[in-house]
């Protein structure tokens, strides 16, 4: 039986994070769990993430480290599960956010991405030239600030990369469980994002929704 409980909380963690997670389970009794269907809280920590939405802007490559409070166990029929609050950390490598970027329309302009004191420092048209953006939270957004621009060395308009810092942006507006950013920061390795959600239901279970039946 606990196996069952385990493997519905699973699912319902990997399908709100969009891959593979491991999960750490509150100290209430199982049998408690069973009764009312809750759990006090969930942790689920993923390395291959990704979120998005079909058709439309994706992160992928993602790690995830989330703390769901108050999961309430979907049905027989992977429905009907909700939460009433999550809090996650979200990290995207720079590897992870040129490929991104490279994939999309436009994306071929970028060549080479890395960090540089709390900016990204984007290379373009194979090396000619540079741009520095800088991720802020505005109004429970990610706006993707244009520092500099420069071609041969030279300061220039920062329109010629905006369609790529849009595609960036665009990136990083699609959040599941309804999460926001609260603070967003670089750091030696990437994209660090600091999000929070209130009450959201869970994402139909896809993989074995009979998991949460009979218990």
């Amino acid at each position: 039986m606990r196996h069952r409980v385990t493997s519905c909380l699973i699912d319902a963690a990997a399908t709100a994070v969009g891959g593979p997670v491991h999960i750490g389970l509150s100290r209430k009794p199982l049998l408690l769990s069973l009764v009312d269907r809750k759990v006090p809280y969930l942790t689920a920590d993923s390395d291959n993430a990704a979120f998005g939405t079909p058709g439309g802007p994706q992160l992928t490559d993602l790690r995830v480290q989330a703390r769901f409070s108050g999961v309430h166990l979907p049905g027989s029929d992977g429905r009907g599960g909700y939460l009433d609050s999550s809090v996650a950390t979200v990290s995207w490598p720079t590897q992870a956010i040129a490929a991104s970027v490279q994939a999309q329309p436009f994306g071929g302009l970028l060549t080479q991405l890395s960090t540089d004191g709390g900016t990204l420092r984007v290379q373009f048209l194979g090396g000619l030239g540079t741009t520095t953006v800088r991720p802020v939270v505005q109004a429970g957004r990610i706006v993707i600030e244009t520092v500099d621009v420069r071609v041969f060395g030279l300061g220039l308009p920062t329109s010629p990369v905006q369609q790529v810092v849009n595609l960036l942006s665009g990136n990083l507006s699609t959040f599941p469980l309804g999460l926001t950013p609260t603070a967003v920061r670089v750091t030696e390795v990437g994209v660090e994002i600091t999000l929070a959600g209130g009450r959201a239901e869970l994402p139909p279970l896809h993989r074995d929704p009979s998991a949460c039946s009979s218990f």
